[in-house]
């Protein structure tokens, strides 16, 4: 692999780390010990980071926000138990409000720094990573890391700002909302063959 791949791939890495340390510090400080071990565990066990973080950093485009997919409904199931039940400390407010809950069922955080990426746990899309890349729509979305596992998968032009549009089952139901991404992307400069 490329030296300057890897120190990119290192990069993307370390702002996932970094942001979900600062959400697991907001963890410690809201719930018990106990509690708090247990969403640790259980988040790290059965999330993925995917999309368009690792797309930024390897293009040295803006980060939007940090995409965090569950690997499976039960997963999406046991994270809305947790978070929507407010188990808290007595106290301490919800971490995810009604405002951070979007009608998509991405439930958003950005803590106390709005200059850094905000979290973005997607209930929608629970699949296992190799599944759910497939389902990205840009080729040079396709791409995952499992803390967890320590693994790192991506598509052949994740670095480049070059790629394909791929027709998904998804993506050829909102034909519009593609569109508009697509216009996004080129007027960042990536080339986009369909």
């Amino acid at each position: 692999m490329d030296k300057a791949h890897k120190a990119k791939i290192d990069a993307a890495i370390h702002i996932c780390e970094k942001r979900f340390q600062q959400f697991f510090t907001v963890l410690d400080s809201r719930y018990n010990e106990a509690d708090a071990a247990y969403i640790k565990n259980f988040l790290l066990q059965n999330t993925v980071f995917a999309g368009g973080v690792f797309r930024s950093v390897f293009t040295d485009t803006p980060i939007n926000n940090i995409d965090v997919f569950f690997t499976s409904k039960e997963a999406v199931v046991e994270f809305l138990h947790l978070f929507l039940a407010d188990k808290t400390v007595p106290g301490k407010g919800p971490i995810f409000g009604t405002t951070n809950i979007t009608k998509g069922g991405e439930f958003l955080w950005s803590g106390n720094s709005k200059r850094e990426p905000m979290l973005a746990f997607c209930t929608e899309r629970a699949k296992k990573p190799t599944e759910l890349i497939t389902d990205f729509d840009f080729s040079f979305n396709r791409h995952y890391f499992d803390m967890y596992q320590y693994q790192m998968c991506f598509d052949a032009d994740t670095f480049e700002k070059k790629g394909r549009y791929v027709v998904t089952q998804d993506n050829n139901k909102q034909a519009l909302a593609c569109y508009v991404r697509m216009l996004r992307f080129m007027q960042q400069g990536f080339q986009i063959d369909t």
